[in-house]
């Protein structure tokens, strides 16, 4: 991403632009490039599924600097001159304020109570535990990003006595093994899906940040919950 990163400082100062929007666009734009880099993107590798996990990615920052970054992003499509990645991020986000609204005591009560039951059938098992488990680990594990947890494998699962102990790059958290044992459970015979990943979908690719988006909302309507969002359960405070 370095050459990349370089020949777009240079576009953006030989742009007409305030030198205040110069600052801005690069400055959210290396948030990006941090991205890729911290995920081994390379500007050869860089597709529509990188953007909208970055897009997930940056959901926890304030909406004016979510609205910066996909300005800066818009630039950097055009400098690449690659359509697709333009068209993406032009529909890639509703800033509705309530988004970030945290679940009420009476929605979680609702939706613990809710996702046993997708492990209680045979039609789309693999992908009802899958979701439940995505739903409790964002629950959780705070200090992992969305990103983060779809990009975690078996092997990042460790039970040490009634501890589940999940370790991920630099970063490690613990929680009752018994709150996620089921989903693991269900979810054993997929090991070798794709190379011991969690989160795959049903073409056998990772699972994606607006992929997660769209499996949580119909989560949320199972359990009679509007408008379920990763960021919401993000937010919303819970021990276990």
């Amino acid at each position: 991403m370095n050459s990349l990163a370089v020949g777009f400082e240079q576009y953006i100062k030989s742009q007409k632009l305030a030198e205040s929007s110069k600052k801005t666009i690069l400055s959210m734009i290396q948030i990006f490039f941090n991205f890729c880099n911290d995920n081994k993107i390379t500007e050869q590798s860089l597709n529509r599924n990188n953007v909208l996990d970055f897009l997930e990615h940056i959901r926890t920052l304030s909406n004016n600097t979510q609205l910066s970054c996909i300005q800066a992003l818009r630039k950097l499509a055009a400098f690449m001159n690659n359509d697709s990645l333009m068209e993406n991020i032009s529909v890639s986000r509703d800033y509705s304020i309530q988004d970030t609204k945290t679940l009420n005591d009476k929605e979680l009560k609702k939706l613990l109570t809710y996702l046993p039951s997708l492990l209680n059938t045979e039609a789309f098992k693999r992908e009802n535990a899958r979701n439940a488990l995505a739903v409790k680990l964002i629950l959780a594990c705070k200090n992992f990003t969305i990103h983060d947890i779809l990009h975690l494998k078996f092997d990042n699962f460790e039970l040490q006595g009634d501890d589940c102990i999940i370790t991920f790059k630099n970063k490690r958290f613990s929680l009752k093994a018994s709150f996620i044992q089921d989903e693991l459970k269900a979810l054993e015979d997929y090991k070798d899906l794709k190379e011991g990943y969690i989160f795959v979908s049903k073409v056998k690719n990772l699972v994606s940040g607006l992929g997660l988006r769209y499996n949580i909302l119909e989560v949320g309507k199972g359990a009679d919950i509007e408008n379920l969002l990763p960021i919401r359960l993000k937010k919303t405070p819970f021990i276990i």
